[in-house]
């Protein structure tokens, strides 16, 4: 079953208060004007997300620098609802459904102001989105001919390049690094995890032997991070840029896990531990696993890790005891790598003890 990051449509917010867990602490983003609230990137000092408001319960595109009251609407004035997937400290990328053709995704961009609304969808595309942001460029996918095609701009409808593979018969793209692109193919009925480098000719099919789907989500430094299903269940991936190169992050002790955002070496995301996603984070491997989830949370995720200024952050969500969901964003002091080491060991041996 595909995990789908839906940002026009949420699942089902929580009082607003920072606490430390562990070594991190955990910031409650949730405004006071919102319903529920999902945090999906965190780069670059901001937070981009979506909100349903409280009172038309409409999404709106969201961004934060690192409060909650620090909240910007990005939802145009010609929209009737919108969603941002992406940002990377300067451009945020998304969606939004204009209130004259409601039903239309078109893919958006903005530079932190809900004027600065540009859209995206290229000439001839019936619908669009734009998952990803990084230098000036943006990525995602859009549709012709009801058949979804993924490709990059640079800042423009016009600036649409098609980097569909001849191969596939629907792609997608979700993440970038810099340099690449990193999402989706179908092949063959079943959806294989892709890597670009800027040109249809350049796809690479990431699928493992052992998966039936298999979905990429973010890159970062030659690593790129998704799920596989392989026996029925979602096992969080990482990839150095080949099918062979394919390593299953799912903790020991956990039945379903998505690795979402991968930076620095470091993956995050969620595993099901008890029946409870719990969000945490890798450094490569299963054995790596550290566990972020806070019990004031019925159920927690990880979407997204940047690091910068000594500190990592961590966007994601949390889902208090009244079955509110919220924005959450995670921050510590950079560890040094043995402390991640020795940390990530004992809470594995703690595990043991006890899903467009």
């Amino acid at each position: 079953m595909k995990v789908v990051r839906s940002l026009l449509i949420l699942v089902a917010p929580l009082a607003v208060f920072t606490h430390a867990s562990a070594v991190w602490t955990i910031t409650n983003l949730h405004p006071a004007s919102a319903f529920i609230s999902v945090a999906w990137s965190v780069r670059g000092g901001q937070q981009a997300g979506v909100i349903r408001d409280a009172n038309t319960f409409q999404s709106q595109a969201s961004l934060w620098t690192g409060t909650a009251g620090s909240w910007v609407n990005l939802n145009p004035v010609a929209a009737q609802v919108s969603g941002a997937a992406a940002t990377d400290g300067f451009q945020q990328v998304g969606e939004v459904r204009l209130l004259s053709s409601p039903t239309q995704d078109r893919a958006s961009l903005w530079t932190g102001t809900a004027a600065s609304w540009v859209d995206l969808t290229p000439s001839g595309a019936t619908r669009s989105i734009a998952r990803a942001v990084s230098g000036g460029i943006q990525a995602g996918s859009a549709e012709f001919a009801g058949v979804f095609r993924a490709g990059t701009w640079a800042g423009s409808a016009a600036s649409w390049t098609d980097i569909h593979p001849m191969a596939a018969t629907s792609s997608f793209i979700h993440g970038l690094d810099g340099v690449n692109q990193i999402g989706e193919a179908n092949i063959g009925g079943n959806y294989h995890a892709s890597i670009w480098s800027g040109s249809s000719a350049s796809w690479v099919d990431m699928h493992p032997g052992a998966a039936t789907s298999s979905f990429g989500f973010f890159g970062d430094s030659g690593q790129q991070v998704g799920y596989a299903v392989v026996g029925g269940q979602n096992r969080a991936s990482l990839w150095t840029g080949t099918s062979g190169s394919w390593v299953d992050l799912t903790p020991g002790g956990s039945t379903d896990s998505v690795a979402y955002g991968v930076f620095n070496g470091q993956q995050a995301g969620y595993a099901n531990v008890g029946g409870v996603d719990h969000a945490g984070i890798w450094s490569g491997t299963a054995g790596s696993w550290i566990d972020l989830h806070d019990t004031n949370y019925q159920s927690t995720r990880a979407h997204s890790i940047w690091s910068s200024g000594g500190f990592t952050y961590i966007a994601g969500i949390g889902v208090d005891n009244t079955n509110t969901t919220v924005a959450l964003l995670w921050s510590q002091p950079v560890p040094e790598p043995t402390t991640i080491a020795v940390f990530g060991l004992g809470l594995v041996a703690l595990l043991k003890r006890k899903r467009r």
